[in-house]
């Protein structure tokens, strides 16, 4: 993601997909206790083992038993039978292409079944460009875990021997497994299995494969070569979780919200009748999340559509529950409270049809008490809940809770997203060096255990410019400057965040642009506008409050006005840290350039030029 520049290395067998199967038969505990061997026999080669993957292709799923990918030998097919030495010596062949043997029971002819997924899955290969020029080998074999090959050899059914030939199969106990497995795709001694093989090496075929791994880019018009894709570790979190719930924490720009974009898209491949709810708190990290969805959907050519989610604020989720279920004339801040007060009375007030089997709530951190009341009363017994969060990002009143304190404990449930792509390294220090000016604030998020102080947070990047820093008196024609500028040197409008600390003052970046940019170019907003305002435009220059930024990104942010932090109004340490947190918000959403620009040198003024300077 976003142009890494850190090398992260692959050394043992990467397993997705088999923590949460439950085995509904026979043969599926056969499947499950074959991939649990082949991960066990494989540990110390750097490739990855897929169980019961789902790769869609035309409108249709595709299920193989495993797959096996390995970037320098090729894709594997791994079809698997429970057929014993009894099966095959009661079973015949019939007209139908299957096995059959006692009681009727019987098989797929797994030959054509395997071949059937091998030429599927090449169609779908193809069709990436970084294939088109070079030869991918894919293959399968037939996996007999409750067969020895000697009890083939043994067989005196000769039919069965020529529809499966013993060339195709792996069987029970074999010692040279993995040279078995590698001479149905190309000569296993051309490949160096102790080589230590880098994670870009498996982008091309994961992104090929699997759509959901898919993150949408700020360019909407980016073509599919150019897509990037979830990283191994966010990819395992896709697998890892079916009911529930989870923590899901990080800092800024470790990929909380294209894990759970991700994982909402996963779950409605898999399973299209599922219901799943993403909620969010501000109007426009909800438009921006389905926009992502819809562009995924649209690149990747899925047969699902934006309207099979359910993409809510909390407010008009809010609002949706209270007509239905309490529907009295209230005042719109009261309602909240009245729902609660009934689901209070009444646990069970809440339909069956108005759950939800999947829930993902992105930035919980702002999140007030009562509305994860409401999550519970939404959920069903196996209902999945992920929580993002990140508490460095705590920048609104009446959110200062924990965990126990709202009916879910964090204890063994939290997976920490260790890696920073958003912001470059220089980006990334600037931001935590401005909160580690208050030592206070630095031992709260210590003891709400916040990513933003782990020692274990890698920035992915070190391709960002230098942090420029700019005290003017009239910042308006700075900024206009600093935009002009910024386009000689061909950054486009569309490419860049304009964030204010105020709401009162959009307007006058806006006209000082208009001298500059066309007026279709410049696009303000705040949590003031009317709600048809509250979005980010793909194609302009966006001017909006620190606030209204979060969870939102681009390359290039002006961050203005940040003498005026403190706020005035902030008279209690508290007040002074959310504050802190606030500037660290709008800080963090630069991709690539973060220019800061202060009238006077006062407040957190201060603290930068020292950091800067």
């Amino acid at each position: 993601m976003h142009n890494e520049s850190k090398e992260y290395k692959i050394n043992r067998i990467l397993a997705f997909g088999h923590e949460n199967f439950k085995p509904a038969d026979k043969n599926e505990k056969t499947e499950l206790r074959a991939f649990k061997n082949l991960r066990k026999r494989l540990i110390n080669t750097s490739s990855i083992l897929y169980f019961k993957p789902i790769i869609p292709l035309n409108g249709k799923l595709i299920k193989p038993d495993i797959l096996w990918i390995h970037p320098q030998v090729g894709i594997l097919v791994i079809e698997v039978k429970a057929w014993d030495k009894n099966f095959i010596r009661n079973g015949e062949w019939k007209e139908d292409g299957k096995f059959y043997g006692k009681n009727d029971s019987y098989g797929s002819n797994p030959i054509q079944e395997a071949n059937n997924f091998v030429e599927k899955i090449n169609r779908k290969i193809q069709k990436i460009p970084e294939f088109k020029k070079q030869d991918l080998p894919i293959s399968f074999i037939i996996y007999f875990p409750n067969l020895t090959e000697r009890e083939y050899d043994s067989s005196t059914d000769e039919i069965f021997k020529n529809m499966v030939p013993k060339e195709f199969c792996l069987f029970r106990g074999e010692t040279n497994l993995i040279e078995k497995l590698v001479s149905r795709l190309r000569e296993y001694n051309y490949v160096n299995f102790n080589k230590i093989i880098s994670e870009k090496e498996f982008e091309p075929i994961r992104k090929a494969l699997f759509p959901h791994l898919s993150i949408s880019k700020i360019n909407i018009t980016v073509s599919e070569e150019d897509i990037p894709v979830l990283d191994i570790y966010q990819e395992n979190l896709l697998h890892g979780h079916w009911k529930g719930y989870r923590i899901l924490r990080g800092t800024a720009g470790s990929g909380k919200t294209v894990v759970l974009i991700g994982k909402a898209i996963y779950e409605k491949l898999k399973n299209p009748d599922k219901k799943i709810l993403i909620v969010s708190f501000a109007n426009s990290l909800i438009n921006d999340i389905k926009t992502s969805i819809e562009q995924i959907i649209n690149l990747r050519k899925l047969d699902i559509s934006i309207d099979d989610f359910h993409i809510k604020t909390v407010d008009s989720l809010i609002t949706d529950l209270y007509i239905k279920y309490v529907n009295e004339f209230d005042d719109a801040s009261e309602q909240a409270n009245i729902l609660i007060e009934k689901i209070k009375e009444n646990p069970d007030i809440i339909e069956e049809s108005d759950k939800y089997d999947v829930i993902l709530c992105d930035e919980s951190q702002d999140l007030k008490k009562d509305v994860f009341q409401i999550i519970k009363a939404l959920s069903k017994d196996n209902t999945l809940v992920i929580f993002g969060v990140d508490e460095t990002q705590r920048i609104y009143d009446e959110r200062d809770w924990k965990w126990t304190d709202v009916g879910y404990n964090a204890k063994g449930r939290v997976t920490v997203l260790k890696r920073s792509y958003r912001n470059p390294g220089n980006i990334l220090k600037t931001a935590v060096s401005l909160l580690k000016k208050d030592s206070v604030l630095i031992e709260e998020l210590r003891e709400l255990e916040a990513a933003v102080v782990s020692d274990d947070i890698l920035p992915m990047r070190e391709d960002g410019e230098e942090v420029e820093f700019y005290i003017a008196n009239n910042e308006f024609t700075k900024v206009k400057e600093i935009v002009e500028n910024l386009i000689k040197n061909n950054v486009k409008p569309e490419d860049i965040f304009i964030l204010s600390p105020t709401a009162n003052v959009l307007g006058y970046y806006e006209i000082a642009l208009k001298s500059i940019l066309p007026e279709d170019k410049i696009h303000s907003f705040s949590s003031y506008s009317e709600k048809g305002m509250k979005y980010i435009p793909k194609d302009k220059l966006v001017i909006m409050p620190y606030k209204s930024a979060k969870g939102l990104e681009r390359p290039v942010v002006i961050v203005t006005g940040v003498h005026m932090l403190p706020y005035k109004q902030s008279k209690t340490a508290k007040d002074k840290k959310r504050d802190r947190k606030t500037l660290y918000v709008a800080l963090t959403r630069a991709q690539r350039k973060l220019i800061i620009t202060a009238q006077k040198e006062e407040g957190f003024a201060v603290d930068l030029k020292e950091i800067l300077m």
